[in-house]
């Protein structure tokens, strides 16, 4: 078993006791490790995270007697237990009939906003979605499908803990069956959940989305010294780190100055090609901001003539047939903005097999090539002035 990998066995009836935890992996990568524990009406949980490097959150939920959020409280410290002070870093959410009271960190200071939230809401995660208890999620389902059952709307509402966000996020949801659930994730994928015969959450799977975490509910276990375990590794330089750095490859063409602004995910573990870059879909080149490309003159890829400017670079890869590298208009977009209308080119790419995997994509001008390089295989179109 790797050394960052947990595995929880699901035990049966763990579901249903009154202690439990979640792991979330990424690939071969645990990145979130979570316990919690209940008596009566209140959850007391604790949170490791190791993205960017080792955090630990406490938390406490207060149940209402007939069921639903009364208080959710938590703060954030670093791995040696200061408390830390950074925009969503520690809180509060209380519950007041149809409105929500959220206390936050914003620029050190503690921010009160008070809104209204017919619907409830439930903490939501930042990103890397990592950092909240999943229990939030288990309790959001919970309260949508009462709310079907009524003739209401299939949404949850999630709301995050920065201040920048001022009412609940709606989301909308599908229930397959009795026991499972997918999540819309921004209009381009979904999230699936499968819960146990008392509505409690077992298992997640957000390999559909680009964050690609599976969640699994197991036992007790002991966070703490799991905590000391990965802060050491962060010392020595071996922890998870930033999942996708945002990085510039740069490169002279014929007198051009090409300019490559990208994020690089890891393989961890994963077959890349048809698996985490999926076949006969658009994707993104990389990892949250868009990918952005900048040339000072005009050049010509793969026969394709570009025009001096700025522009998005994204990737299709086909099961069969020509995959493509496409040029877009848009910039300055989030990965998940890619609108085909705006579409300039879209260019051939050659596969060549790498005698080495690549375990970080890589993408910039190589030999008069522009090249795409992860896991077993680089996708290559030739430039030139």
């Amino acid at each position: 078993m790797h050394r960052s990998l947990i595995v929880i066995a699901l035990v049966a009836g763990s579901a249903s006791a009154q202690t439990g935890s979640f792991v979330a992996t990424l690939g071969r990568d645990t990145v979130h490790l979570e316990r919690f524990s209940r008596t009566g009406n209140i959850l007391d949980g604790v949170i490791v995270t190791r993205v960017p490097d080792t955090r630990i959150v406490k938390y406490k939920i207060t149940y209402r007697d007939g069921g639903g959020f009364a208080k959710y409280e938590f703060q954030t410290t670093d791995a040696a237990g200061t408390p830390l002070r950074h925009n969503g870093a520690s809180g509060s959410l209380v519950y007041t009939g149809d409105s929500i009271v959220r206390r936050s960190i914003d620029k050190g200071q503690e921010i009160e906003t008070r809104m209204a939230a017919p619907n409830g809401a439930v903490a939501g995660p930042n990103i890397p979605y990592v950092g909240v208890t999943y229990l939030m999620y288990e309790e959001a389902f919970a309260a949508a499908r009462r709310r079907v059952a009524t003739g209401l709307d299939s949404s949850i509402f999630l709301l995050s803990m920065l201040t920048g966000q001022r009412e609940p996020q709606r989301s909308r949801i599908w229930f397959v069956g009795t026991d499972s659930a997918e999540l819309n994730y921004f209009n381009v994928a979904r999230s699936g959940y499968r819960f146990d015969e008392k509505g409690r959450l077992i298992r997640a799977d957000w390999t559909g989305t680009t964050y690609r975490y599976r969640i699994t509910r197991g036992p007790d276990v002991d966070v703490e010294a799991y905590a000391r375990r990965w802060s050491d590794d962060d010392k020595r330089g071996a922890g998870v780190g930033a999942l996708s750095p945002r990085d510039t490859s740069r490169a002279t063409v014929g007198g051009a100055t090409v300019t490559v602004e990208y994020s690089r995910p890891a393989a961890r573990g994963r077959n890349i090609w048809g698996d985490v870059v999926q076949f006969d879909r658009v994707w993104r080149l990389g990892a949250d901001m868009a990918t952005h490309f900048a040339t000072t003159v005009d050049l010509t890829i793969g026969g394709a003539k570009i025009p001096a400017g700025r522009y998005t670079m994204w990737m299709e890869l086909a099961r069969n047939g020509s995959s493509y590298l496409i040029v877009n208009k848009r910039v300055n977009i989030f990965g998940t903005m890619y609108n085909p209308d705006e579409d300039f080119v879209r260019i051939p790419l050659q596969r060549v097999a790498l005698p080495t995997p690549v375990e970080r994509l890589t993408v910039g001008v190589v030999d008069n090539n522009f090249r795409i390089a992860w896991g077993d295989a680089a996708w290559v179109a030739p430039i030139k002035r």
